[in-house]
């Protein structure tokens, strides 16, 4: 009898300690997920998702950025064109995964990987979505994500001097805590509750929701790249504020015809414009020339000086006010 207490207590023993294993296994996992920063915005039907895949990293530490647009099939869904920048970030790659269906929905999902070699606590600034319901009214609205913080960690924070010795602490007495009152329970519920709603109201009182067609879209983009190129002013060669024009136009073809220009080689969009005439013939070879020269940039390595780049510019700004006039 008296061995099998002692198995008893063995076994109980064990019991507890495979529960303190998971206790520890799960909750760190669990707040670690809570910690992820995220953004969540509506408009209607359309939902924008952006999420960060860390909190915290070290400098020169890349991680992901993704932002996720969920909406009704027939919605035409456009993301801003970035440079090597975003905010305080460096921008090491895009990966865009365009009009992907999930269900009676179509998901468009883009994936920025950044990194810093600063240090401290710096915000991925707001990012703006465009779309519009693909109907015959061509109003754009527009979605924005809030900012996200992120800390970066130089590579010696947080590491233990080896140099330095502590000496072993005193015995410390620990009372014996009082019977512990649950009430708080409902209090913290109630609280956050109250946070939540406020928070909600104060987003949705904040969020910009402006209605702009593709042209004035379009337009604006263009203004922005043309005034935040340095290689225009300073006469230096840049092929990735070209392939940002280039992405402009693909998008503004996007919102404007309703073809997929994004997920297209320049030859099939050349070919779709053709085939059902949405433009002349000189609008379509000012496209052409904008696509091909920003195809030889992306794989040919092609650079070109400051007076080639407003030239396509001008090309792509009378292709947007021409076929805004026709439509």
């Amino acid at each position: 009898m008296r061995g099998n207490g002692l198995w008893e207590h063995r076994r109980w023993a064990l019991v507890f300690c495979l529960l303190l294993w998971a206790t520890a296994g799960l909750f760190p996992a669990a707040t670690a997920a809570a910690e992820t920063p995220t953004s969540i915005t509506r408009d209607g039907d359309v939902t924008l998702y952006a999420e960060a895949s860390k909190s915290l990293v070290r400098v020169a530490e890349s991680f992901a950025l993704t932002l996720r647009v969920e909406a009704p099939r027939g919605t035409v869904v456009a993301f801003p064109s970035l440079s090597e920048q975003l905010g305080e970030w460096d921008v090491l790659d895009i990966h865009d995964a365009l009009d992907v269906p999930n269900g009676n929905r179509r998901t468009w999902t883009r994936t920025i990987t950044l990194e810093t070699i600063q240090t401290g606590d710096f915000e991925i600034p707001e990012v703006q979505v465009s779309w519009t319901s693909g109907t015959a009214n061509k109003t754009i609205r527009t979605l924005s994500t809030t900012p996200l913080t992120i800390r970066v960690m130089s590579v010696l924070e947080d590491h233990a001097d080896p140099s330095q010795f502590r000496d072993i602490a005193d015995v410390v007495d620990v009372p014996v805590p009082p019977k512990q009152s649950y009430k708080w329970l409902g209090w913290t519920a109630a609280g956050v509750s109250g946070t939540a709603l406020s928070v909600l109201a104060a987003v949705t009182l904040v969020r910009r929701r402006r209605q702009i067609s593709p042209e004035q879209w379009a337009l604006r983009e263009l203004a922005e790249l043309e005034t935040s190129s340095d290689a225009l002013d300073a006469g230096e060669t840049s092929g990735a504020h070209l392939i940002e024009l280039a992405a402009v136009l693909r998008h503004y073809l996007q919102l404007q015809f309703g073809i997929a220009a994004p997920l297209l080689t320049s030859d099939e969009i050349l070919g779709q414009l053709r085939r059902l005439r949405l433009l002349d013939e000189d609008d379509v070879e000012r496209i052409g020339r904008v696509l091909v020269t920003a195809d030889q940039s992306k794989f040919a390595g092609l650079q070109l000086v400051s007076d080639h780049l407003r030239t396509l510019l001008a090309d792509v700004r009378e292709v947007v006010q021409a076929s805004a006039r026709t439509v």
